[in-house]
């Protein structure tokens, strides 16, 4: 029984790295360039859109999102690009599966 809430406890401090990790740094200001394009592929459930949608909002990126689920054209969008899944991000016409905080970081701080 001891092995099985541990394997819990391990599982459930696994999936939430993200969010421990983020307590505990802060994110980078962007300087927002007007060049500078994002799109973000998402659905409202999604935890890792939230957590893209929350880091844009910290460095300063303007973004457009489509939700997957309620815009026609977003779906078409995001089928015609291969997606498996959300989010899929555009950051100056570069596509980024999923999230990956320092690799977003870094391409908004590329252009």
């Amino acid at each position: 029984m001891k092995k099985i809430i541990l394997c819990i406890a391990l599982l459930a401090l696994i999936q939430s790295r993200g969010r421990i990790g983020s307590f505990f740094e802060s994110t980078p200001a962007i300087a927002a360039n007007n060049d500078t394009q994002v799109v973000m592929y998402s659905t409202d459930w999604c935890g890792y859109c939230k957590q893209a949608r929350s880091l844009f909002r910290s460095a300063g990126a303007e973004y457009h999102e489509y939700d997957i689920e309620k815009s026609a054209e977003g779906l078409k969008q995001y089928k015609a690009l291969g997606g498996r899944g959300v989010p899929l991000i555009i950051i100056n016409g570069k596509i980024l599966r999923g999230f990956d905080k320092e690799l977003i970081l870094r391409e908004l701080a590329s252009d």
